[in-house]
């Protein structure tokens, strides 16, 4: 099967359209944004870009990015729009998760690191998707070790992700592409 993955749009209502064009000409059978949708994630923004998403003959899933929460600094509006914080979904024997890390100068709460284990102890093979990549190998603006909250996350995500069988790791916000080995993963011991 095939889906799209888009990241960082922020907006642009003169590209969008040829972009979601792009990505229905691929014929995926649903696609992932990773963040960003908007420029500063007001509420009339966010209910913007849903309607040309629910516009498309194709599912989605989107998780937010930092511009999505920056006229509130909190997860509100999106979650006002999309109806969640954190999302799963199973499909072909994947698991599928996206999981907000979109403002890095906050730590991510407990309820989201207890909702992220709850999801990988399904034990099943997982793709992860977020806004924010962990790191970067010569960057540290646009990761989750822009400053000492996100840097500590990223720690506990390394740590956290380290025992399950992640296949893929996919962020956006760096507005480019980008594949890159983190060494920290070692085989599952679980």
């Amino acid at each position: 099967f095939r889906f799209v993955i888009i990241a960082d749009s922020h907006g642009c209502q003169d590209a969008y359209p040829q972009l979601l064009q792009q990505a229905l000409d691929e014929q995926p059978v649903f696609m992932i944004h990773l963040g960003d949708l908007t420029r500063t994630g007001t509420l009339a923004q966010l209910q913007k870009v849903k309607q040309e998403l629910d516009n498309l003959d194709l599912d989605y899933f989107v998780v937010p990015g930092d511009h999505d929460i920056a006229s509130s600094r909190d997860i509100a509006n999106f979650e006002a729009v999309f109806g969640y914080n954190n999302y799963a979904f199973e499909y072909q024997g994947l698991h599928f998760i996206l999981f907000n890390n979109a403002d890095t100068s906050r730590p991510i709460a407990d309820p989201n690191w207890l909702w992220l284990q709850n999801e990988l102890d399904k034990q099943l093979p997982t793709l992860l998707f977020m806004h924010n990549p962990p790191e970067h190998p010569f960057l540290r603006k646009h990761t989750m070790e822009e400053n000492p909250a996100g840097f500590k996350d990223k720690e506990t995500l390394l740590a956290l992700i380290n025992d399950y069988e992640i296949k893929g790791i996919f962020a956006g916000e760096m507005h480019m592409f980008l594949k890159l080995s983190l060494i920290h993963i070692s085989e599952p011991t679980r």
